[in-house]
């Protein structure tokens, strides 16, 4: 394990707020991050989440505490502020951990309509 620690992000969006979508759309960002840069759950630091006003039915915390094999991990939610022209239902991460050496590059995951906020960082 590396002493220097990194983040990695990602969002997605959700096409209606109920938990089911929830769960779906966030294990599915979740398990996007955690393959593309081979983080391991003792590893991280902390999970942040964010999700807008919209999404009221569970919290993205929850869903990662149920989805994920981390036991030991902090996990963090809040609500953003509405910005006019950003997307609704959407749900954003920030993952602290240290890198391994099968860490090579950061890889971001934007899924949906949430490609839209960095689709610089969206591969083609």
């Amino acid at each position: 394990m590396s002493s220097r620690l990194v983040a990695v992000r990602g969002a997605t969006t959700l096409s209606t707020d109920t938990p089911d979508t929830m769960q779906i759309e966030v294990s599915r960002v979740l398990e996007a991050l955690v393959s593309e840069n081979h983080i391991q759950a003792e590893d991280i630091l902390a999970v942040f989440f964010t999700m807008t006003p919209d999404l009221q039915s569970i919290s993205p915390a929850k869903v990662a505490r149920s989805a994920m094999p981390w036991k030991d991990v902090a996990l963090f939610c809040s609500v953003e502020p509405e910005i006019v022209g950003l997307p609704t239902h959407a749900v954003r991460v920030m993952i602290q951990f240290y890198p391994t050496d099968s860490t090579r590059s950061l890889k971001h995951v934007y899924l949906n309509n949430a490609q839209q906020l960095r689709p610089d960082r969206v591969d083609g």
